[in-house]
C-alpha cells in the first residue's frame, strides 16, 4: 500500500500530546454547508483529563481555517460512541449530537439546544432522515444500567420547537422468527438510513437485517433481510458477536449501500437493494480497522475505512487499490465536504483536507 501524493492538509487543530496514552479515546465529525461552511465535531477526552475538561465537547470549526468560533456542550459524563448527524431543513442545518447522556438537537444559527430522550441512560447512536414526509432523528439508548435491551425512538424535527416522539418507543432486541437478536454493540448493529429512511441494521453471523427504525416493524418500508454470501461461511474465533462486523449503512454515497467487515479487516460493500456485493471486496489497506463511511468525492461514490494511522478511500464505480492517507495517528471519524475536502476527526484532534487532482 502506497499512500496518496494528491492529499494536502488545510489545518490540522493538534492537541497538545498526553505521554500516558492518546489525549482524545473517541470522537465523530460532520459538516455544516452553507455560505461558511463549518466542521462540528466531539471529542471524548481520555480519562486522566476529566476533571478539568469533562469528558466531551461539541465544537465548531470554520472549514476554510480552522478557526474555532463556538462550543455548543459540555458534558461530564464518558461516551462511547459520540455520533454526529447533519441534515437540512428548510435550507438550514440541523445538527444531532449523542453527547453525555442523552441526546441534543441544534439549528444552525440558533442558540438553543433541545434535548431529547432518556437523559439518564448513555446514547449509543443516532440518525437522522425522513418518515411520512417529516425530517426525524433517531437515537438508540444503552439501557444496561436496568438490564434490558436497548431503547429506540424517533423524534420529530420538522417544526421549530423542541423535538416531540413521533412513535412509542421500541425495545431491541426484538423477535425475528422467534429467534431474538442478538444485539452486542459495536460489532453486530448500527442506526442507518436507506433511500432517506432511518433503519436499524443487524449483522448476525451470515445475515443482514434491516427494519424500520421508527417504529421496529420488520415489515414497514424499507425493511429488508438478505444473506452476506462472502461472509458467512467465515469459522473464526470472533466469530459469534464480532465478524462480521457491521461498520455503516448509508445512502449518502448516492446508492444504499452497507458495509461489512470481516475478522482479517476485509470489507464487503453490499447493495441492500438487491443483496449483492457492490463489486470486489475492499482489501488492500493496513491496519486496524476502526470504523467506515460512504459518500462522494467530486460526484464519485467512495468509502472510506478508518484506520489506526490514517485513512483508506476506495472509489466504488471503478474498484481497484485504495488511494491511503497516512495521518501517523488514529482517524475516529470522517466527514465528505464539497470540492474533495475531507473533515477527519482523530485521537490528535479534527482537521480538514483536500484530494487534489
Amino acid at each position: 500500500m502506497t499512500e496518496s501524493t494528491d492529499w494536502r492538509v488545510l489545518w490540522w487543530n493538534r492537541l497538545e500530546a498526553d505521554p500516558e496514552g492518546p489525549f482524545v479515546d473517541a470522537a465523530s465529525v460532520g459538516i455544516l454547508g452553507g455560505p461558511d461552511p463549518h466542521v462540528v465535531a466531539i471529542h471524548e477526552y481520555h480519562s486522566r483529563h476529566v476533571s478539568i475538561l469533562k469528558c466531551d465537547n461539541t465544537d465548531l470549526y470554520r472549514l476554510s481555517d480552522g478557526e474555532h468560533t463556538d462550543w455548543w456542550s459540555m458534558f461530564k459524563y464518558p461516551i462511547r460512541t459520540p455520533r454526529i448527524d447533519v441534515a437540512e431543513l428548510g435550507g438550514r442545518p440541523v445538527v444531532v449530537v449523542n453527547a453525555g447522556h442523552g441526546v441534543s438537537v441544534r439549528r444552525s444559527g440558533g442558540t438553543k439546544v433541545d434535548d431529547v430522550g432518556d437523559l439518564e441512560l448513555p446514547a449509543e447512536d443516532v440518525i437522522i432522515g425522513t418518515f411520512d414526509d417529516r425530517l426525524v432523528a433517531v437515537a438508540a439508548w444503552n439501557s444496561i444500567e436496568d438490564n434490558q435491551p436497548a431503547l429506540v425512538q424517533a423524534f420529530d424535527l420538522t417544526d421549530a420547537g423542541p423535538p416531540t416522539p413521533i412513535a412509542p418507543p421500541w425495545r431491541l432486541p426484538v423477535d425475528n422468527d422467534d429467534e431474538a437478536w442478538e444485539w452486542d454493540y459495536p460489532f453486530q448493529w448500527r442506526l442507518g438510513r436507506v433511500s432517506n429512511r432511518p433503519v436499524a441494521a443487524l449483522a448476525n453471523e451470515s445475515l443482514l437485517d434491516l427494519r424500520c427504525a421508527v417504529t421496529g416493524d420488520p415489515d414497514a418500508a424499507p425493511s429488508r433481510h438478505f444473506y452476506l454470501d462472502e461472509f458467512g461461511a467465515c469459522d473464526c474465533p470472533a466469530r459469534i458477536g464480532q465478524c462480521p462486523r457491521l461498520l455503516t449503512v448509508d445512502d449518502r454515497a448516492g446508492q444504499d449501500l452497507a458495509l461489512v467487515a470481516r475478522h482479517n479487516g476485509d470489507v464487503g460493500c453490499y447493495d441492500v437493494n438487491t443483496g449483492q456485493l457492490h463489486g470486489s471486496l475492499l482489501t488492500g489497506h493496513e491496519g486496524e480497522l476502526l470504523g467506515a463511511r460512504l459518500g462522494r468525492v467530486k460526484a464519485r461514490p467512495v468509502a472510506a475505512l478508518l484506520l489506526d494511522h490514517g485513512v483508506s478511500l476506495y472509489d466504488l464505480d471503478t474498484g481497484g487499490q485504495p488511494r491511503h492517507i497516512e495521518l501517523g495517528v488514529r482517524a475516529f471519524d470522517l466527514a465528505f465536504g464539497p470540492d474533495g475536502v475531507l473533515a477527519i476527526a482523530t485521537d490528535s484532534g479534527v482537521l480538514a483536507g483536500q484530494l487534489t487532482p
